[in-house]
């Protein structure tokens, strides 16, 4: 395979080329470009005009880092992208990120991360793509093109073998040299080709015993001289250790001003000998070729195009296309408004709009639609929609709705209460930012709260009053996510849990609190409550709840609720609280009280739907007691909206499963080897992961990778290929005739599979390497043709240390799902 030079500006000068600009530098300006001035800044060369750049955070939107903070368009995270299995789309999706990030005043955006799903434990998975390389190669291809042709440069990430986040600073991933090639390299890989990234990072483990930054084998010469890759190389922020970074070919260090790739350390290594004037105008050179391209000055590039209509546009696409229906029995959906008089919306979930995992992947959207939200946009009055949490994420007792209100400035009332945000460690006078706020039950993780809030440090103050039902001493709870938290009724003060930001000692700062305190109301008076929030650590949330004196336990109201409507959507799974940056999960069974909510619920009414957020695959134990599933992902501001619309029929869903749902979580054979004895985790599982294990092993899974329902119908035709014997280096044409048999305009996934029949060596049954999504009005047929060349064939030969095409008979599989399809053969010479 070989990559072509990364393009400079096409207009540019001969004098503005990276060759022209590197002869007339000195020695001390190209060591200054190989670490970052400081965490979101590269070096540019101002005698030259060449300008420092801006990088930025995200890979599903922008998430603008450094000391200022902007909402951007937030989409599905990476896992809801790939369930699209739509190429078009997610280039589509990364022109919108690329305009945002430029319009944000930002030259390069560090993503898309690809790296697999070797198991569904990492707390990262959110923000990848798949379990197979070729999805998520093809797919990470397609957003780097889209935000690069908007002038603005991607950074893929994390390379290599980054799979957990636990001990992922210190742990190494031992994999041998055919299973890296030719599943974990391979994603990596096909997004070079396809996409020409300007820029790859690498990741923060050990690969065979080896820091990715300091892997000379992972960068000299499977990056740069295997691929051809002419972009640079940078490390992730703070994974450069030692000396070897010199030989390993990394050409940037971040953030800056850097330990070991400094200005004064690169010259201190040149006089060494530890790093050649050759190897310094490599690195530099291909720094310049992306600043030529890409990079331009902040004061240039910022008040572009945000949260336009054709911004919204796409993130509701993406969200609908990112939904995957996973049961719909008897035709439980959609929903038919007119035959609804009242709906049951439920689950943690549902008045929430969840939006990622934990971490630096945390897009701060400038709105953002709850399944709530949604569902009650689509009935308007036509339609009662009732509203219980049923069950929280976290507290033990139930979030305060509907009895909130305070004073507008115009001094008439509102409902909810005003909070008011300030960007420093404690509330002041005058806010920052202030907004109307329903209830207070907010998980914000790493983002900004909103638009004029900085992402790093602010506090927040709730105040109004609160409209007591009955009269009697009330139970209340406050949860406060890693910060400080006190709440005040009727002036009295109830929790004073607060240092000054100051003087906390570290582990006050890290400690996430629950509250529970006691005060006596009376019904018809209202009671002034003010609740304050500081955040100290990385991660941000508050939730305030209460338990109504006399009354029905929570889960009581539920039932009942749910057995006089006529249907229930349960709105469950996961959030950023369970899963994230050094964060990994501990399993995949939602909590036990959201699947005694799903089980009692579906005991009373039989037209109960379940719709699922995540950031990678949930166990489904429960899963015969419901007609309906709904797999959701986080799928970003209009996922709400986009929910709704397919659960009444103004969307069809056409979501595709992009990674394997096991039965159990033993059923990855990964899990043997995870999260390993804190110096190593071995991959003994070589490249049977995912859908390739489970076929490997022989073991069925709940729901098979690829798999996705429709309310249409679609016939596949049996694969018709240009020949029935080729040679290695000849190219063979698949053609795979699909009709839409049912009564709805939908779209469908035609994916396309290799089997090898005669292989010297093991390989896995099948394995993925083409797929198409269409659309198809009702009865229309369509053909659909695919191209298999030498690449979708080979296998990497250890021997030969070269990939290989072996002779022999392989089959071609093609159908909707890697458990259902139609064959095909080929014999190659």
């Amino acid at each position: 395979m070989s990559i072509a030079p990364l393009p400079e500006a096409s207009s540019a000068p001969p004098s503005r080329t990276a060759p022209a600009l590197l002869a007339q530098m000195t020695r001390e300006e190209k060591a200054s470009l190989l670490a970052g001035v400081d965490d979101w800044h590269f070096h540019g060369v101002p005698r030259l005009g060449l300008p420092s750049v801006r990088v930025t955070d995200c890979g599903h939107g922008v998430t603008l880092c450094g000391s200022e903070s902007s909402p951007a368009t937030c989409f599905p995270t990476g896992v809801g992208m790939a369930s699209t299995w739509n190429i078009d789309l997610l280039e589509r999706a990364g022109r919108v990120i690329g305009r945002e990030t430029r319009a944000l005043g930002c030259s390069i955006l560090l993503g898309p991360k690809i790296n697999l799903h070797r198991h569904p434990l990492n707390g990262r998975s959110f923000e990848t793509f798949s379990e197979d390389p070729w999805l998520a190669g093809l797919l990470g291809a397609a957003v780097i093109r889209g935000i690069q042709e908007e002038g603005v440069g991607a950074c893929l990430k994390a390379m290599a073998a980054n799979n957990q986040q636990c001990d992922q600073e210190k742990v190494s991933s031992d994999v041998d040299e055919r299973t890296l090639r030719e599943v974990y390299l391979r994603a990596f890989q096909l997004a070079v080709e396809k996409g020409q990234p300007c820029s790859i990072m690498t990741a923060y483990n050990r690969l065979n015993g080896v820091y990715c930054s300091e892997s000379a084998w992972l960068i000299q010469q499977v990056i740069k001289n295997d691929w051809r890759f002419s972009g640079f190389v940078v490390s992730d922020w703070r994974a450069v250790h030692d000396q070897s970074v010199y030989s390993s070919g990394l050409d940037l260090e971040m953030p800056g001003p850097g330990k070991l790739l400094n200005r004064r350390a690169v010259l201190r290594a040149l006089d060494e000998g530890l790093l050649s004037e050759d190897e310094l105008d490599d690195k530099a050179g291909r720094i310049l070729g992306a600043i030529l391209r890409y990079g331009a000055d902040e004061s240039e590039t910022a008040g572009g195009e945000l949260d336009t209509p054709e911004h919204r546009a796409a993130a509701l696409q993406v969200a609908e296309e990112c939904i995957v229906l996973l049961k719909n029995q008897d035709g439980a959906l959609p929903l038919d408004l007119r035959k609804l008089r009242r709906i049951l919306v439920t689950g943690p979930n549902a008045s929430e709009a969840r939006l990622g995992g934990g971490g630096s992947a945390s897009v701060t959207p400038f709105y953002s639609i709850s399944p709530l939200d949604g569902i009650r946009e689509i009935c308007g009055n036509n339609v009662e929609v009732r509203f219980l949490e049923g069950c929280s994420l976290v507290g033990t007792m139930e979030t305060i709705t509907d009895h909130f209100r305070h004073e507008r400035p115009d001094g008439n009332p509102a409902s909810g209460l005003l909070a008011e945000f300030f960007n420093s460690p404690n509330p002041g006078d005058v806010p920052d930012a202030s907004w109307r706020v329903p209830r207070v039950d907010f998980s914000w993780g790493w983002a900004s709260p909103g638009p004029g809030v900085m992402r790093t440090t602010y506090s927040v103050r709730f105040r109004g009053e609160l409209l007591p039902p009955v009269s009697g001493r009330y139970r209340m709870g406050v949860y406060a996510q890693e910060g400080c938290v006190g709440l005040s009724v009727n002036g009295e003060v109830l929790i004073a849990a607060w240092d000054d930001a100051a003087n906390g000692n570290f582990e006050e700062k890290y400690q996430t609190r629950y509250i529970t305190t006691e005060c006596d109301l009376k019904a018809g008076e209202p009671a002034s409550i003010e609740l304050t929030y500081g955040k100290r650590a990385a991660r941000a949330g508050v939730r305030l709840e209460w338990e109504i004196p006399g009354g029905q336990n929570q889960l009581d109201r539920v039932m009942k609720e749910a057995a006089e409507a006529d249907a229930v959507v349960i709105c469950a799974g996961l959030s950023n609280l369970f899963e994230g940056g050094a964060h990994d999960r501990t399993g995949i069974n939602i909590p036990e009280a959201q699947r005694e909510l799903i089980e009692r619920i579906a005991s009373v009414n039989p037209r109960t739907i379940v719709a699922l957020n995540s950031g990678g695959v949930l166990g489904l134990p429960w899963e015969p007691s419901v007609p309906a599933i709904l797999q959701s992902w986080y799928p970003g501001q209009e996922g709400g909206r986009a929910l709704a619309r397919i659960l009444f029929g103004l969307a069809n869903p056409s979501g595709h499963l992009p990674d394997t749902i096991p039965h159990r979580l033993e059923d990855h054979a990964a899990l043997r080897n995870y999260p390993g004895d804190g110096v190593s985790v071995r991959y003994e599982e070589g490249p049977f992961i995912g859908y390739r294990h489970f076929d490997h092993a022989g073991i069925a899974p709940h729901f098979p990778f690829g798999f996705g329902l429709s309310y249409t119908e679609f016939s596949f035709a049996a694969p018709l290929v240009s020949a029935s014997t080729i040679t290695a280096n000849e190219e063979l044409k698949v053609s795979v005739r699909v009709q839409n048999t049912g009564s709805r305009s939908g779209q469908t996934v035609v994916q396309v599979y290799v089997r090898p029949i005669d292989s010297p060596v093991l390989r896995p049954e099948k394995e993925l390497r083409a797929f198409q999504k269409i659309a198809l009005e009702p009865g229309e047929e369509r053909s659909v043709v695919f191209s298999l060349g030498r690449q979708e064939f080979e296998s990497f030969d250890l021997a030969a240390r070269d990939w290989r095409v072996h002779t022999g008979r392989y089959e071609i599989l093609t159908g909707p799902h890697s458990r259902s399809f139609q064959v095909a053969a080929v014999d190659i010479l």
